[in-house]
């Protein structure tokens, strides 16, 4: 099939305009032409159930297994990723919701991070086929996000359990990157059940999230997990103790729990 880029971009624009059945066709095309392609574009089917069925972190697996465009748009994804010459904003918003995405489909498909052996199988053995390759979550997420150098993605990233950041209820973009970002950082580093702070004695419990990557965040923290965490810290207070690196830090079990509700319910 040829099809100018001019003449899809007037295609989609007109599809989206119209029913599923022409959302459905568009992913059609999309597939047909083995291409890269514009990130709101592809993930056009995902904002509104992230929108309709995604209540502060909660998700309702249940519309996303009935969803037929989902569904299309998973399939869509084996074919499709950021153009060679994307930046990084254009590369990350794509991998963030791609992975968002796959991590959704994985507990569609009965894969649960629950137990140890389901953790194994849910980010490592169950291999998605994405941007004309075969991997899993694990591989997208250490391949082709973390390797970008932004530690801010560990609060966008969801991997679908009660502990992981909450599942944002708007789309990833380009543009709004950034801010997203840090509102996303700023969001889970201040919220009291992920993380709690003891301003007299210097002490903290931390989410398991900062033991794990604690490398990166002290390199974005200027040698220092305090000093990442003064960056985003809501209280005064709290954020000019952080900036004085004298503080010890613990970290509370994982809640591998699904965070939703699960689509055999």
């Amino acid at each position: 099939m040829t099809m100018t880029t001019d003449n899809f971009s007037r295609g989609m624009e007109s599809l989206f305009r119209g029913s599923c059945a022409g959302l459905a066709l568009a992913f059609s095309l999309l597939l047909s032409m083995n291409t890269n392609a514009d990130t709101e574009a592809v993930f056009t089917p995902f904002a509104p159930l992230l929108a309709d069925h995604v209540d502060n972190g909660n998700v309702d697996y249940r519309a996303f297994a009935r969803s037929t465009e989902f569904a299309q748009m998973v399939t869509a994804l084996a074919t499709l990723a950021p153009a060679q010459d994307a930046d990084q904003a254009n590369r990350l918003a794509f991998y963030i919701n791609a992975y968002n995405a796959l991590s959704i489909q994985g507990i569609l498909d009965g894969y649960s991070p629950e137990s140890i052996w389901g953790r194994l199988k849910f980010f490592k053995r169950r291999k998605y086929d994405a941007f004309n390759t075969s991997l899993s979550l694990y591989e997208l997420e250490h391949e082709r996000i973390i390797s970008e150098g932004e530690p801010r993605i560990h609060f966008a990233i969801v991997c679908a359990s009660q502990s992981c950041p909450p599942l944002q209820s708007t789309l990833f973009t380009p543009a709004g990157l950034d801010a997203q970002l840090d509102a996303a950082a700023r969001g889970f580093i201040n919220a009291q059940d992920k993380n709690q702070f003891d301003v007299a004695n210097r002490k903290a419990t931390l989410s398991r999230i900062f033991k794990w990557y604690k490398q990166e965040f002290e390199v974005a923290g200027g040698g220092s997990l305090a000093g990442y965490l003064a960056q985003y810290a809501d209280d005064p207070a709290l954020a000019q103790s952080l900036k004085n690196d004298d503080w010890s830090f613990s970290y509370f079990p994982y809640d591998w729990s699904l965070n939703g509700i699960s689509p055999k319910e």
